[in-house]
């Protein structure tokens, strides 16, 4: 068996995947190597298991044990008890330490310290840190850290969790068994359990201000960001377990729930009368609206007859509208036929202008023919003797039959 190391490193884990890898990571390259690890898987669904398991298979410092979905408090308190080591340390799956944060708190360790918490530092879900002043985060820490350095640690945590989460703690394991385990909360198990250390220990309580050791991780699905109903319950819870730790009297307390009991019934009361009254109001607005219109109801009537009574008209005109139309097309089309007819009978002439521009020619030539024979024939006549010119005319005379 190993050594008793100086620190166990409980890790409480359930469906981080994306992140308990960074996680160990920050755990490994610390600067103190004197510890162990003691991952509780808490029912994860994912492969959140086999990674914290393929880590373990090359650092011997970490173990892995798997049980059913216990929450969160089920977790640490069961990763607490398998714990060797007189010095605790918690770090969420999806958050991550500062390669010093080990160190510096073993050094605060040695002036009488038994709970420590240093400052955080803010990153998403890539791992890149959020500096936006304006971020809600930021502003509600701001105010809790200034309540801190007004009126010190104790009364600072008093007034708001300024430790941010358990990955925050590192405590001597002698506490728990003094002031108990985690309780079953969700919203505020590290505020709860912070306090009642703070409470019975104010002496070994150290705030390390102004040292951002811790890595805490805002994704979308941290316990802080569900419903606040269920958290604001458990404030109250805590509000009383503070109370009585301070000694204050159980019938005091008894007296302050049933002012808190009378508080809510009166506000309750008013918040229903004043929606009584507001529904009154409101009734009264749609009687008087529901008056007006009936006043105004013969009017929009006659409204409504008017418009009918123009649908009407212009269903009419729309009618006369598409008949004329109808004849227009007809008469378009008449005047298409009478247009190709008018063609045809212009083709007709063209082609008889052709035909006798062809005749006038053939006879300018059958003129022009006859000419010369004509010409010809005056020649011959002129050169033949007269008896035989008169014989051949009347050889040439057509003979009476």
């Amino acid at each position: 068996m190993r050594p008793v190391p100086r620190v166990s490193i409980v890790i409480p884990a359930y469906n981080h995947e994306r992140f308990i890898a960074q996680a160990l990571a920050s755990l490994q390259a610390q600067t103190v190597d004197d510890f162990e690890v003691v991952v509780v898987d808490d029912g994860s669904t994912d492969g959140t298991a086999a990674l914290a398991h393929a880590a373990a298979q090359t650092d011997p410092r970490i173990r892995v044990v798997e049980q059913a979905n216990a929450g969160s408090h089920g977790a640490i308190n069961r990763g607490i008890g398998l714990a060797r080591a007189r010095w605790i340390a918690i770090l969420n799956s999806d958050d991550c330490f500062a390669p010093t944060r080990l160190q510096r708190l073993l050094d605060a360790a040695q002036d009488g310290a038994r709970f420590v918490v240093t400052d955080t530092r803010l990153i998403d879900d890539a791992g890149d840190e959020i500096t936006d002043p304006t971020h809600w985060w930021h502003r509600t820490l701001d105010g809790f850290l200034a309540q801190v350095d007004a009126h010190g640690p104790i009364e600072g945590l008093m007034h708001g969790n300024f430790t941010v989460s358990t990955s925050n703690f590192f405590f001597e394991r002698s506490l728990v068994d003094e002031i108990g385990p985690f309780r079953p909360l969700r919203r505020v198990i590290d505020w709860d359990w912070a306090l009642r250390a703070a409470l019975h220990a104010p002496a070994g309580f150290r705030h390390l201000r102004g040292e951002r050791l811790l890595d805490y991780r805002l994704h979308g699905r941290n316990a802080i960001l569900g419903d606040p109903l269920p958290g604001m319950l458990e404030i109250g819870r805590v509000h009383r377990t503070v109370l009585l730790g301070l000694g204050v009297p159980r019938t005091l307390l008894a007296s302050l729930q049933r002012n808190r009991r009378e508080l809510r019934r009166a506000w309750r009361d008013r918040e229903i009368a004043r929606v009584e009254a507001f529904v009154r109001q409101r009734q009264a607005q749609v009687e008087a609206l529901q008056q007006a219109l009936g006043l105004a109801s013969g009017h929009v009537d006659r409204l409504v007859l008017e418009a009918q009574a123009r649908v009407a008209e212009i269903a009419s005109r729309d009618q006369q509208l598409q008949a004329r139309a109808a004849q227009l097309i007809e008469q378009t089309a008449q005047l298409a036929a009478q247009r190709d007819q008018i063609g045809a009978r212009d083709a007709r002439i063209e082609a008889q202008a052709t035909t006798l521009t062809e005749l006038t020619s053939e006879n300018a030539a059958q003129a022009a023919t006859l000419a010369i024979l004509r010409a010809r024939l005056d020649r011959i006549e002129g050169s033949l003797p007269w008896r035989m010119l008169g014989a051949l005319k009347r050889l040439a005379r057509p003979r009476a039959h």
